[in-house]
């Protein structure tokens, strides 16, 4: 259930964002650092703390890919 409600809130969030309409496979890695940003801490995802939970996103998201495949 968590899941799905993560998957929901994963779409309003890019729903909101100015590439709504960019497929997942083609969204670049400033765009996923975006969602990441904004997942953690919502309206305030300018903030330097949602910044760095974003920074951290991307720096993992190598290690993410590999550990999916």
């Amino acid at each position: 259930m968590a899941q799905l409600a993560s998957r929901e809130q994963e779409a309003q969030l890019k729903a909101e964002s100015g590439f709504a309409d960019v497929p997942p496979e083609q969204m670049t890695r400033a765009q996923m650092q975006e969602i990441a940003a904004r997942y953690n801490v919502g309206p305030y995802y300018e903030s330097e703390a949602a910044q760095g939970y974003g920074r951290g996103f991307e720096r993992k998201l190598d290690q993410a890919k590999e550990a999916l495949r």
